[in-house]
């Protein structure tokens, strides 16, 4: 988000400085693909994609089926004011506005791909080889990472297109950064789908708003500054 014109120049698209920045990276790359492919009158659908480091790669399957679908090639919009996100189709790009009522409007980022990241079909095949490999090797360590990797992808696939750093939950809500695991159950405790995010080990991706996870992080630490009761 820090080079917005040379991502324009190189992939079309404007890229915005915001807390989910390492999967806006992979959507406006993935995005790319797609639009690319349909130009030419093929259908691209992501097989998996992968952040480390400074690094996004992503695997795609290319084929001659399949419809094109412009609600999964979109604008994503960040409000500075309260942290929300939205996404944005084609037709709303004039009105896009924040429910906190902020001077300054949401900022947009885009287009991209707003759809799953990873095909849960093709990460199921890949698990059952990682636990294949993993039964049949006295040092299986880093097969056992592997397998950690693709829970946590299949987990985070079809969950919004954005995600929420503890510290920026934690700077928001004026608290300590809140424990991720704490906090990812007191939100399944609401209703909410949360899980932890291969994106960023300090993060947490989930379909709760950002006003329910200061709200719940609030919570979290209340419950852990109490001091324990003394026996009587």
């Amino acid at each position: 988000g820090r080079a917005p014109d040379k991502c324009l120049q190189t992939y079309g698209a404007y890229a915005r400085s915001h807390p989910a920045v390492h999967e806006q990276g992979l959507r406006l790359l993935l995005g790319t693909v797609m639009q690319q492919a349909a130009a030419k009158g093929l259908a691209a659908q992501p097989v998996f994609s992968f952040y480390h480091g400074e690094v996004n790669r992503v695997m795609v399957q290319i084929g001659r089926q399949g419809a094109w679908d412009s609600a999964q090639y979109g604008f994503l919009a960040y409000c500075h004011a309260c942290g929300h996100f939205q996404t944005v189709a084609w037709k709303k790009l004039g009105r896009v506005s924040c429910g906190c009522c902020a001077p300054s409007p949401p900022v947009i980022s885009g287009p991209m791909w707003l759809g799953s990241l990873h095909n849960q079909d093709y990460l199921t095949a890949m698990r059952q080889i990682v636990e294949q490999r993993q039964a049949s090797l006295t040092q299986s360590q880093s097969w056992e990472k592997c397998q950690k990797l693709i829970q946590i992808m299949q987990a985070e696939a079809d969950l919004p297109p954005y995600y929420y750093p503890l510290a920026e939950v934690g700077r928001r809500g004026k608290i300590d950064i809140p424990p991720r695991e704490a906090l990812l159950a007191s939100l399944r405790q609401q209703g909410f789908t949360a899980v932890q995010t291969h994106l960023d080990a300090q993060a947490i991706k989930t379909n709760a708003p950002i006003s329910a996870c200061i709200q719940v992080a609030t919570q979290v630490h209340k419950q852990l500054s109490q001091p324990p009761l003394s026996p009587e």
